[in-house]
């Protein structure tokens, strides 16, 4: 008898977890459903993002977006970095009116910054469109910031080379072997803090990080304002050898510019950006469901005409280059928490000093 109890009772339980198992998947159906009404009723996205940058990759993207919700949205696509985004966006809650809904090519510094500010609150994206974009539970950010924003690219900084003036043998492997007085004026460099010295920082510390930063200023690198500039000058021969990004590198040699590219041999460098929702965005319903879609579909769609290399994309040849160098024994460096974010702050800003010469 008591067996009998037991079985009926465990039917029982299992029949009470299928029902609550289905009364969920039905309300998250219902809550998808809802979501894209209200995109259907709201029928406009403005995005405020350097990435991806060609018209023609935000025009695909938009376009795919519609045909796979059904829906006819208006896209206005303003190249704005995220720290310029997050200011006009703190300015514009204070006025009582937002006009962007998504920041995007966003750090962990700028979402620390609009978390700060509650430019954005966390969002439960699993729930909301877990079963409709099932890949959205890797992209939905580290633990600390889960559900703030989502990550939709990551690229790996590293050095770049013009074939036609230096043999791939005579590429310095990495940092240090830059400091050597033999590139004198060799070297192309990014004028905002020498980066990646500020993520390299969180494994090999700050003392050592900066020790490389006298030691890359005293070869008197030629400075340019970001990676794209620093890539130009090896492209344009201005100099052979430069730190770059994967991203910047791929999109010059698409285009057949002379440039080649390898992580460096002792660091791999990840360098993550993030698309986030505004609050009180005016078209949050859309914004949602793009963002999401973005990090987990869309850049399927961008990625064959501008590179937007994505976590989710398993035969992306620069996440299996890191994962080479890493096999090999070079340690993996990203920023994971606000601690990392508090000391690449420290880093930069005593770089920026050393470059103005104030240390």
């Amino acid at each position: 008898m008591r067996t009998v109890i037991l079985t009926a009772l465990a039917g029982i339980a299992f029949g009470v977890l299928a029902f609550a198992g289905v009364a969920h998947a039905q309300q998250a159906a219902a809550n998808f459903q809802a979501m894209v009404d209200g995109a259907k009723k709201e029928g406009r996205l403005v995005v405020w993002s350097p990435l991806p940058s060609r018209p023609e990759a935000q025009q695909a993207a938009i376009d795919a977006f519609n045909k796979r919700f059904g829906l006819s949205t208006r896209l206005e696509w303003v190249p704005m970095a995220a720290p310029t985004a997050n200011t006009r966006a703190i300015a514009e809650r204070a006025g009582g009116k937002v006009t962007g809904d998504i920041i995007g090519g966003a750090s962990i510094g700028e979402i620390i910054t609009a978390r700060s500010a509650n430019l954005i609150k966390p969002y439960d994206w699993r729930a909301a469109l877990g079963a409709q974009l099932p890949g959205i539970a890797e992209v939905d950010g580290l633990a600390e910031f889960r559900g703030l924003g989502l990550l939709y690219m990551v690229a790996h900084n590293g050095i770049g080379w013009n074939p036609k003036m230096i043999q791939a043998a005579d590429v310095p492997r990495n940092v240090e072997e830059m400091t050597n007085p033999k590139w004198l004026g060799k070297i192309g460099a990014n004028a905002f803090f020498l980066v990646p010295l500020d993520i390299m920082s969180l494994c090999m510390g700050e003392e050592k990080a900066l020790k490389l930063a006298d030691g890359l200023i005293a070869n008197k690198p030629v400075l340019g304002r970001g990676s794209p500039a620093v890539n130009q000058f090896i492209t344009t021969g201005q100099v052979p050898v430069g730190m770059t990004i994967s991203l910047v590198a791929e999109n010059a040699a698409r285009n057949k510019e002379p440039i080649d590219f390898k992580m460096f041999s002792d660091y791999v460098i990840s360098t993550e950006n993030y698309v986030y929702v505004i609050e009180d965005s005016p078209n949050p319903n859309t914004a949602r469901l793009f963002a999401a879609w973005l990090a987990v579909e869309g850049w399927k769609v961008v990625d064959p005409i501008e590179p937007l290399p994505s976590l989710l994309d398993k035969n992306n040849k620069f996440i299996k280059m890191a994962a080479d160098q890493v096999a090999k024994g070079a340690k993996a460096c990203r920023v994971e928490n606000a601690a990392n974010a508090a000391q690449i702050g420290r880093v930069r800003e005593a770089v920026t000093l050393k470059l103005s010469g104030q240390r």
